[in-house]
């Protein structure tokens, strides 16, 4: 036991689990993924006609990845910087994966076999034609000017600026692999994780995980989300079936969302919900740095990325499932926002006390 003091919501103890707590959780997982599809149903207002149906809609939920864009080297271009916009910065991530793809399509760095590093000038000077060509890396005429200002000073620190640097970052990484192409880039990763998966290591991404964290801009959550999304889209690329999938070091891919941490707090810690309840708190309350604090206190060596990891791992073994399809369920559910064959769906989240139903309820 370790008593946790620093904050209100975890006044009580945070319990070191044993394998034998997630025994339910082959039920747990059940009944969230259920939940999940009866929330879709009821938006989308359909029904499913039979289990294969059913089960087709959620293999695509869980692993589908369509954003437009060609599995080529001007599509990862695009695609880095769609990504880079997945952070809490002020830009607009369709209108800037598109102007990648142009900068790509227009570059002399950037061909159908072989990336070379795009320097930040040619990003610059290629983005400033495509917004005097009429189109917008913004949203409303003058934050576009704002867009292209920045761009033609090369302004430091600004966001056009610092979305060139993460393109021009992986371009330069990708440049120096054996082979510096998007397939290239999807195999150096592949068999890194191959290479930790054979030596036992419990988050077998981590070793891809720390090149793709050296990009400007990709710290460990955009990290994750780039290396998640990019081996998804190579498995779509490659045919990959669902099973396949799963076996695959690919299925153990997944982001340390805010909501995957919220879950994995209070599937272990159950008193969480009464805690959150005695705070006034509801599920959007539970601030991300406290769960943080309890995944840490959890951890022999109190780092919670550690104990996430093994967390994920056993519970993923007792449902038989990838980590891959925890992720997707968790995240779907708890955020609301299902894929639906590349198509987002809108579902309404679960209660705090719903939540604590659905993890109770017995078959």
């Amino acid at each position: 036991m370790i008593k946790p003091n620093e904050s209100p919501l975890v006044e009580k103890n945070a319990q070191k689990v044993g394998d034998a707590k997630y025994e339910r959780f082959v039920e747990q997982f059940s009944n969230l993924k259920n939940d999940l599809i009866k929330r879709y149903l009821k938006s989308t207002k359909k029904n499913f006609d039979s289990q294969l149906e059913e089960e087709d809609f959620y293999m695509n939920h869980v692993w589908s990845f369509d954003i437009g864009l060609e599995f080529d080297n001007a599509g990862l271009v695009a695609f880095t910087a769609f990504n880079r916009c997945n952070a809490s910065i002020a830009a607009n991530k369709d209108l800037w994966k598109e102007g990648m793809k142009y900068v790509a399509i227009n570059s002399n760095s950037i061909d159908k076999k072989k990336i070379n590093k795009l320097e930040i000038e040619e990003l610059a000077s290629i983005l400033v034609q495509y917004i005097d060509d009429g189109n917008q890396l913004a949203d409303g005429e003058d934050a576009n000017l704002a867009t292209q200002k920045a761009l033609k000073e090369k302004k430091e620190r600004s966001i056009p600026i610092e979305i060139c640097r993460t393109v021009s970052d992986l371009t330069e990484f990708v440049s120096k692999l054996e082979d510096p192409s998007i397939n290239g880039l999807c195999k150096y990763l592949h068999n890194s994780a191959k290479q930790n998966d054979q030596s036992g290591l419990k988050n077998v991404w981590a070793h891809a995980l720390e090149k793709m964290e050296g990009i400007r801009g990709y710290a460990f959550a955009l990290a994750s989300n780039f290396t998640k999304d990019l081996m998804l889209w190579w498995a779509s690329y490659e045919n990959m079936s669902f099973q396949e999938l799963r076996d695959d070091v690919i299925g153990q891919t997944n982001k340390p969302d805010v909501h995957v941490k919220r879950m994995l707090c209070l599937i272990s810690q159950p008193w969480l919900f009464e805690a959150l309840r005695e705070i006034h708190a509801d599920y959007n309350n539970f601030a991300e740095n406290d769960a943080q604090k309890i995944l840490s206190l959890c951890d022999e060596s109190g780092d919670w990325k550690n104990y996430y990891y093994k967390i994920v791992n056993s519970l993923c073994g007792k449902a038989g499932i990838a980590p891959l399809e925890l992720d997707r369920v968790l995240y779907g559910l708890m955020s609301g926002n299902i894929s639906d064959y590349g198509t987002e769906v809108k579902i309404q989240k679960p209660t705090l006390d719903e939540l604590e139903i659905i993890l109770n309820k017995t078959s």
